[in-house]
């Protein structure tokens, strides 16, 4: 799922990875791979104060691109009948669900105050997606989703609950990148069902109350500890100035030898330095 998300082919591109085993799975594959921890392990530590007794619910979530035919009655009944084992009860929505009209109009029937959640293009997303988590002590969802490494970093008790939401391929008839992949679907479906992650997340898959703390294991999950220091991450990225003028000027270069250097002259240089590295210098791309 990383390797198509970000590359068209081993060997070109880096992917940057939240932990350890998925930089080693990427290179037994072919590919460049770094773990540093996801984007919201590096969101700042702020003191929040958890309400104690609290249940935070996280149903599953659409996208403006997504349609899908889920119980969303039947899964809110489940958590109405839930409702008295908590002192406080909230939902937080996907602004996408709301404006769709999924899940909202139920948990405001119940008297269930809604939260809306976090999308990419809130540049606070990540700040308040760690501070809920940090101030529920309880927090439930029905499906898979990056909110069970969440919570469960940041202190929260995760359980998955009540009816699942299984996602179908007819669901992201309208996604653009799923049609330019052919085939992913059928391979993501399987691994995201009910019963995949019944068989690899068993030990929460119970009533949310009995929920416990598993932060170390949420916190290896999101690479807490693999996170790059300043100026560690303004090399990775290549935002020191030095790094940008050595390659602002060797994409120079090598548009300029790509003219004057006669093509056959290139193809003995790429044999003589080897197919690999030769590529790196035959194959950038023309300004």
């Amino acid at each position: 799922m990383v390797a198509n998300e970000t590359v068209k082919e081993p060997g070109v591109e880096q992917c940057w990875v939240a932990r350890k085993d998925e930089e080693d799975y990427l290179k037994d594959q072919g590919y460049l791979a770094r773990a540093i921890g996801l984007p919201i392990a590096y969101v700042p530590n702020r003191n929040y104060q958890r309400r104690r007794n609290s249940l935070l619910v996280m149903p599953a979530h659409s996208l403006d691109f997504t349609t899908h035919k889920w119980r969303f009655s039947e899964y809110i009944e489940e958590i109405a009948q839930i409702r008295s084992d908590f002192d406080t009860v909230m939902a937080c929505i996907h602004p996408a669900c709301a404006r769709k009209g999924y899940w909202i109009h139920d948990f405001r029937r119940l008297g269930i105050p809604i939260i809306l959640g976090a999308e990419a293009g809130d540049r606070l997303s990540l700040v308040r997606i760690r501070a809920l988590m940090s101030q529920f002590e309880f927090v439930t969802g029905n499906a898979y989703g990056s909110y069970i490494a969440y919570a469960c970093a940041f202190g929260a008790k995760l359980s998955i609950y009540g009816p699942y939401c299984e996602y179908k391929a007819e669901d992201y008839a309208n996604t653009g990148f799923y049609r330019e992949n052919p085939g992913l679907l059928d391979k993501i479906i399987p691994m995201v069902s009910e019963n995949s992650i019944r068989a690899f997340l068993p030990e929460f898959f119970h009533h949310p109350a009995e929920a416990i703390s598993r932060t170390s294991w949420g916190l290896d999950q999101i690479g807490f500890f693999n996170r790059l220091s300043p100026e560690e991450m303004k090399v990775a990225f290549e935002w020191s100035d030095w790094q940008h003028y050595t390659k602002e000027t060797l994409g120079k270069l090598t548009w300029l030898a790509r003219r004057v250097v006669p093509k056959t002259i290139r193809i003995q240089i790429k044999r003589a330095i080897g197919r690999e590295n030769g590529d790196s210098f035959c194959k950038l791309p023309h300004p």
